[in-house]
């Protein structure tokens, strides 16, 4: 488990979003503050039930300037959920979150991270052999 005090922040610069998250429990953690797009490409898209769910428990909300941002730290079970509900749409974490710093999110899975049972499920198929 990656304390996230010691796991790198994750962002996602996309479709004029701007979120950050980080490895938290096994969990993939959006931090508060973070921007999510209004728009909803598709009432079908793998991950459309997030979104109500997030709005109805205030853990996404208009903030002052009118954009939809986290009120909280918001926990994912993988980058990929958490990607789905800041872009609206279905979303491939790996290929969505990158680590501040860095241009891919395999770079985490570099410096340890693999371990995590939330990249077994979602990255490891992507990784090459």
């Amino acid at each position: 488990m990656t304390d996230p005090v010691t796991s790198p922040i994750f962002e996602l610069n996309s479709s004029g979003v701007q979120a950050r998250a980080q490895l938290s429990g096994g969990q993939f953690m959006v931090l508060a503050g973070s921007t999510v797009r209004a728009d909803v490409s598709s009432a079908t898209y793998s991950y459309a039930s997030l979104r109500p769910g997030l709005v109805a428990r205030g853990e996404i909300a208009p903030n002052n300037q009118g954009e939809l941002v986290f009120t909280r730290d918001t926990t994912f079970s993988s980058p990929s959920a958490a990607a789905a509900a800041v872009l609206g749409r279905s979303s491939s974490g790996p290929a969505e979150w990158k680590i501040v710093g860095t241009s891919t999110i395999d770079s985490g899975l570099n410096r340890g991270l693999r371990h995590e049972a939330l990249w077994e499920s979602d990255v490891a198929n992507s990784l090459p052999p």
